[in-house]
């Protein structure tokens, strides 16, 4: 047999063909159930038995073309298989394939390239180039037929069948259904004596030739059931047996994380054994976190991988580096989701991620002007791509609708959603409870609320991560209220003035702890030039007469002259207003200017 392919360095994400075989062994633990199942069924089917064709099904990412690429290496590790199957590959999308007699001739192009893999003598790969170069000299009318003939006659002489990986499927027969066939191969018959119908379209061709030919098993990948797609529903219509990919559970996915790390390291060069103790201590440390992994990713082992990467790293500093580091290597696989769906689909889908929370059809409809009944065909055929899914609405007992990747929703909202609706910042609060724990939370407060007092966040970005950070905290933590100035900076008023309220209410209970944070907050806001914005803001509302001296020392602290803005005030006010403003205006500086 040849020397395998060198090992890979770091994982891969959408070309599972580049694992070398030892890595695909290593790495594959997760859908071990399905591949005995395929095993058993290759096992169980007689020499001149007709297979049953497969096909399995899941959303992008699940995993179908790595366990295609598995059960190729598992048929030629085990003898017995081996000596009665060629498991022929082929890359994931197929494009120079529109017509029958194209696949044919991919095909014997294909097993060539898997003989000599194999090691195949030179006179049989001599032999199979010759074929295909003959029948590329044919007349269309001619190549399927004598294609056809040429995979008979390897079969027959080799006495080894041909199992036909067949990735994305439903889009190849997307192509063959479109065909517009010039020349329609004249009626004929193989060498097996299979009939070949000129008159037939290219799909009951192929139909007919996997219903009569014993020596070709047809087991294909496909992200929806071909149910779901009328050009080809009723020629291939309850042909194949499904196989469904779902959603791994946390078990699976720590199970992945761990034959990753063995692979391929994790922490700071560790290997082996080593970095699978190592990221076991990260998941078992933080077992939250794993279910948080789940409930973002849905379970996607495509995204899986991506995040074990993040977890290997044993954490940064600078978490919402991660985030966005995260989310920028995620834009190949969400961009291509959202460009492959036709218009409408793609525009219900942004409405409803922009949305976050579940919304119903009719809600929906609303929003995009879509009418309800199109709206209700579009989200069955999202929900059959694995992109929606079903949701309780919130207060209610009805059924309604969200992304079903939470991590796609973020990675759209950031990308994509205008500062109004990231101002809500609800699905970037969820992430945070999700992700890091209370004591982590308190922390990334303290930390982001001394980069606010030092002036370091100036970015509109790294402002909304703080405001998330102090909303996430469970309500009546403290470090809430020293992000107040980060609601400003947003300029969402409703959620400053109820940040304020809470502050000041505990202020006014006598909480000494709560009176210094609203100093602070009058400081922080003056600091980066926000503090007419909270002087406006303690102006109005319920405690506008509790937080009287702070406003007067804002006012003070901007005006040229800040005696003559306490001018009046009674004592009992500029007593506390002086106080106030000596913090925010030491003497000699200047008026700080609006931003």
């Amino acid at each position: 047999m040849p020397a395998e392919p060198p090992a890979l360095t770091a994982t891969v994400k959408y070309n599972p063909h580049l694992w070398g075989p030892a890595e695909l062994r290593a790495i594959f633990v997760v859908r071990t159930r399905e591949l005995e199942d395929l095993l058993r069924l290759l096992r169980g089917t007689a020499p001149e038995a007709m297979p049953q064709h497969l096909l399995i099904t899941g959303a992008r990412g699940m995993g179908k073309t790595t366990l295609l690429r598995r059960l190729a290496l598992a048929v030629e590790d085990d003898p017995a298989l081996a000596a009665g199957w060629v498991p022929v590959t082929f890359p994931e999308e197929q494009y120079t394939v529109s017509t029958l007699a194209e696949l044919w001739r991919n095909v014997l192009d294909a097993l060539a390239d898997t003989r000599e893999r194999q090691g195949a003598p030179a006179a049989e790969l001599d032999q199979l180039d010759r074929e295909i170069a003959r029948i590329g000299d044919l007349s269309a009318a001619e190549r399927e037929g004598a294609a056809l003939a040429s995979l008979d006659a390897w079969v027959r002489t080799n006495e080894r069948r041909l199992l036909l990986l067949i990735d994305s499927t439903d889009l190849l027969l997307a192509n063959l259904a479109g065909t517009t066939e010039a020349g329609a191969p004249k009626s004929a018959k193989t060498g097996q004596g299979t009939p070949i119908d000129g008159g037939a379209t290219p799909l009951w061709r192929l139909r007919k030739t996997l219903s009569h030919d014993s020596a070709i098993f047809w087991l294909g990948a496909s992200y929806q059931s071909l149910e779901s797609n009328h050009a080809y529903q009723d020629a291939f219509w309850d042909f194949f047996q499904l196989i469904e990919l779902r959603a791994l559970t946390v078990a699976e996915m720590r199970e992945a994380m761990l034959a990753l790390a063995r692979t391929f390291g994790a922490g700071r060069g560790l290997t082996g054994e080593a970095a699978v103790q190592e990221m076991a201590r990260n998941l078992d440390t933080r077992p939250e976190r794993l279910k948080a992994l789940r409930a973002i990713t849905g379970g996607n082992p495509r995204t899986t991988v991506m995040l074990y990467e993040l977890f290997a790293a044993g954490g940064a500093d600078d978490v919402h580096s991660d985030l966005r580091r995260l989310l920028d290597t995620m834009t190949p696989l969400y961009k291509a989701r959202m460009e492959t769906l036709s218009d409408q689909a793609r525009k219900l889908l942004a409405h409803l991620m922009e949305h976050w929370a579940p919304i119903s059809a009719r809600g929906l409809g609303e929003v995009s002007g879509i009418a309800t009944n199109t709206v209700s065909g579009q989200l069955a055929r999202l929900e059959a791509e694995g992109l929606v899914e079903k949701a309780r609405l919130s207060g209610t007992k009805r059924t309604g609708y969200q992304a079903a990747e939470r991590l796609f929703n973020v990675w759209y909202l950031m990308r994509y959603a205008s500062r109004r609706l990231r101002q809500r910042l609800t699905w970037l609060v969820e992430f945070m409870r999700l992700w890091f724990s209370g004591e982590e939370l308190t922390q990334l407060a303290h930390s982001r609320a001394a980069e606010h007092a030092n002036g370091r966040l100036c970015c509109g970005d790294q402002l909304e991560y703080s405001r998330a950070v102090g909303l996430a905290l469970p309500d009546g933590h403290a470090e809430r209220y020293r992000l107040l100035q980060s609601h400003l900076w947003l300029g969402n008023r409703d959620l400053a003035r109820q940040a304020l309220d809470r502050l000041a209410e505990t202020a006014a209970a006598g909480n000494r702890d709560a009176f210094a944070r609203l100093k602070e907050q009058a400081q922080e806001c003056h600091g980066i030039g926000l503090g007419s914005a909270l002087r406006d803001l303690m102006t109005e509302g319920t405690w506008a007469d509790f937080l009287q001296p702070f406003a007067l020392a804002l006012g003070a602290a901007a005006a040229a002259d800040p005696e003559d803005a306490l001018a009046g005030a009674p004592p009992e006010l500029r007593t506390l207003a002086e106080e106030v403003l000596a913090d925010l205006r030491p003497p000699g500086n200047a008026p700080a200017q609006p931003r």
